[in-house]
């Protein structure tokens, strides 16, 4: 059972997978058929950024309630608050990937393609799994190799990692640049903003419900903010916060015991009444007839 301090990188590492490098910001990981935690990892919120690289056999990843198969040679990505579970894992399955902490972006340049090419591959896909050429796979390999050489009692230890890591997320950035619409490595002041807002309903979209907050937190007007936001996305921003609430409630109502009322409370609304209202003109039942459907 889901525990409220979880996530879903820790549930992995938690199931026995095999950890190839940690540190605070950069974690290498590799899941088989035989590690525990590739057979079901329950829904979970994420809490980082990551890639995921299938080398071999097939699952079911779920992104935000919505499912893909993965197979031999697809790449998966995923982003801060993205609902993720991996299922139906066959019997020669193999994954390797690399999760970064938000911590590790907040000291890239504001220029740096990385974050703005995973914005707009994000925002074109409504699942975030591509397939990748030969060349690019055996590339992410020998990266993933390199990862697991470095030793972490040598000296320079934490500027390999991060020089490493700079060049893997640079190469991923242009096998997503030939994927998205427009090249977005300079940023423009709107695509800016759209970043900016993105990283304020990360951290604080399952508390602040309202347009009024992000507006003033980025010192724009509401309507700016409004025309900016579904510019980029097509989406506005009462749909992003919406999206981010139901995905969440319908985590906790799968995943917890926890009783509606409270989790009305950690989803920021005053009482039990006007979550319900909001639950139900989302996804058109209440959230205990949700729960209810669930466990039959």
């Amino acid at each position: 059972m889901y525990k409220a301090h979880d996530t879903f990188f820790e549930e992995v590492k938690r199931k026995g997978c095999d950890i190839v490098l940690p540190c605070d910001e950069v974690v290498v990981f590799k899941m088989t058929a035989d590690t525990e935690a590739v057979c079901k990892v329950f829904p979970m919120l994420c809490d980082a950024f990551g890639i995921l690289l299938v080398k071999r056999g097939t699952a079911t990843l779920s992104v935000n309630y919505s499912a893909e198969a993965l197979e031999k040679n697809s790449i998966a990505f995923f982003t801060p608050n993205m609902v993720l579970s991996l299922d139906d894992a066959d019997a020669d399955f193999i994954l390797e990937g690399v999760c970064f902490s938000p911590a590790y972006f907040d000291d890239l340049s504001s220029y740096a393609p990385v974050y703005n090419q995973m914005v707009a591959y994000l925002n074109d896909h409504a699942l975030p799994v591509r397939k990748v050429e030969e060349t690019e796979l055996r590339w992410m390999e020998m990266m993933l190799e390199l990862y697991s050489s470095i030793n972490t009692r040598q000296l320079h230890y934490n500027g390999s990692l991060l020089h490493l890591s700079n060049l893997l997320l640079l190469r991923l950035a242009e096998i997503l640049r030939i994927g998205c619409a427009s090249d977005t490595s300079k940023v423009s002041h709107p695509v800016e903003i759209y970043r900016e807002f993105r990283k304020l309903l990360i951290n604080n979209g399952l508390k602040e419900h309202y347009i009024q907050f992000y507006a003033s937190q980025l010192n724009v007007s509401t309507t700016y903010l409004s025309r900016i936001v579904r510019k980029i996305s097509g989406r506005s921003v009462n749909e992003h916060i919406a999206h981010m609430l139901i995905t969440e409630a319908r985590r906790l109502l799968d995943c917890t015991d926890l009783p509606v009322k409270q989790i009305a409370y950690k989803l920021g609304f005053s009482d039990q009444a006007s979550f319900g209202k909001f639950f139900r003109n989302q996804f058109g039942t209440s959230p205990t007839s949700y729960r209810h459907s669930k466990c039959n």
